[in-house]
């Protein structure tokens, strides 16, 4: 129903508008009913994550209603194996993240929420990253890092969760991965994120060989639509890849260089 909305809200919009407010009230009722009641199938907890993602995220932001419930905020979940983990600002300095209780259940979330502890946060509109680092016995120690195009109204989230139980066993991981926590970075943007969507570069290197990118950077287009994304990705051999991401079939530019028509949509 959620998938049906979104796609008839431009007619109904423009030909059913006065209705419009009778239709979203009746999805934030369906909301309120399952975060109370829950759902029925087995792995609950992950559907009703699936239906209450669906139905927000065809309402409008939180100003366009009297109760102030709409498309509040949107969350970006991402963790990886590693004994320790930093977040950091594009230039290498420590966020100043703080203890946070804006991520629980008692915040009307989910009930997810609340297997997680230790969650600090910072608020930022400009980009940064995340390190998980796993220290290896020979010293060539594993890294994951991970890139993130900041925007206005984002929160970054350092979280631990629950162990990764189906890592029992020897699998070369030099600490008992399903007896420690997941640790786990999450990008909370408040408000709409169309238009300010989660953009992410991830590069996996090992101490001896370290990163090969040198540096990242967004660029913008004339005309593009507001959801357009682009990004240089400058590696130290001097190589240049130039990242084109859109969510419309449109024809845009960057320096003379043409959207390629295969990567539309991408």
């Amino acid at each position: 129903m959620a998938y049906l909305y979104d796609f008839l809200h431009p007619y109904v919009q423009k030909n059913h508008a006065g209705k419009i407010e009778l239709y979203a009230a009746t999805f934030k009722k369906w909301i309120d009913l399952t975060i109370k009641n829950g759902v029925p199938q087995n792995n609950w907890n992950l559907h009703q994550a699936k239906f209450i993602l669906k139905v927000a995220m065809v309402l409008e932001d939180n100003k366009n209603y009297a109760d102030g419930k709409g498309d509040k905020f949107h969350d970006y979940f991402y963790h990886n194996l590693g004994q320790e983990l930093f977040v950091r600002d594009a230039k290498g300095q420590s966020l100043d993240l703080r203890p946070s209780d804006e991520m629980t259940f008692a915040g009307g979330h989910l009930f997810a929420l609340d297997y997680m502890w230790d969650k600090k946060s910072a608020k930022t509109d400009e980009d940064y990253q995340a390190i998980w680092k796993m220290s290896m016995p020979d010293g060539n120690h594993i890294s994951m890092n991970l890139w993130m195009k900041g925007y206005p109204d984002r929160e970054v989230f350092s979280i631990k969760a629950p162990p990764a139980k189906s890592f029992r066993g020897d699998h070369g991981i030099p600490y008992k991965v399903e007896e420690e926590p997941f640790l786990t970075i999450a990008a909370r943007q408040h408000g709409e994120a169309w238009n300010r969507p989660f953009v992410s570069v991830f590069e996996p290197t090992t101490e001896k060989e370290g990163q090969s990118i040198r540096s990242i950077e967004a660029f913008n287009v004339n005309n593009g639509s507001p959801d357009f994304v682009g990004l240089i990705v400058e590696s130290k051999s001097g190589r240049k890849d130039y990242i084109f991401s859109s969510a419309k079939d449109e024809k845009v530019a960057y320096n003379t260089m043409p959207m390629p028509k295969s990567l539309l949509n991408l």
